[in-house]
């Protein structure tokens, strides 16, 4: 399946997420290409124990390009983390690309969602949960709040608690470019 990969699997779900511009299928509609393939926006399904059916579907985005590239999922939600050229409803687009983050619960409903970002492009690499918050990793071309750049390309660490607030940013690399 082009654009797609598969996020979570374990005792409490399985979701896929990839870029499209296709409307959601029903909720009992097994994941196909046809209905998962397209070219913007992101899709967040969850599916229950019964492989093939959809629990729950959530697409989101801007008119602008978006990707999702890491998933992390807890006792409290799913996590999804990537990049989008837009600004999502209730954030605002520092510049080029920015990093999101987007919590939900396990109703597909949307907890909270983060954007940050420099003028330049930045992107979440990878996201992972653990009792003590979550944290992003990625990479950024320009200088985020309060941090210092290395050079051409840094790698960036962004912590935030379970509610989605800020607890620490760090951005570090060489001359060379750096991915975190």
């Amino acid at each position: 399946m082009r654009n797609l990969r598969p996020l979570l699997t374990g005792t409490l779900m399985t979701a896929i997420l990839g870029c499209s511009q296709a409307p959601p299928p029903p909720a009992s509609t097994p994941v196909s290409r046809d209905t998962l393939d397209g070219k913007t926006g992101i899709k967040v399904q969850s599916t229950p124990s019964q492989e093939g059916t959809i629990d729950w579907f959530r697409q989101f985005g801007t008119s602008f390009f978006e990707q999702a590239l890491g998933t992390a999922v807890d006792a409290t939600g799913v996590y999804v983390a990537g990049l989008t050229g837009g600004a999502l409803p209730g954030q605002s687009n520092s510049g080029g690309t920015d990093v999101f983050v987007r919590k939900y619960d396990f109703s597909g409903n949307v907890i909270w969602t983060r954007q940050f970002g420099t003028p330049t492009d930045d992107l979440a690499r990878r996201i992972s949960v653990d009792a003590g918050g979550v944290y992003v990793t990625g990479l950024t071309h320009g200088t985020l709040p309060g941090q210092v750049s290395s050079g051409d390309r840094d790698a960036f660490v962004r912590k935030y608690d379970a509610d989605g607030n800020e607890l620490w940013t760090r951005q570090f690399g060489s001359l060379c470019a750096n991915n975190g």
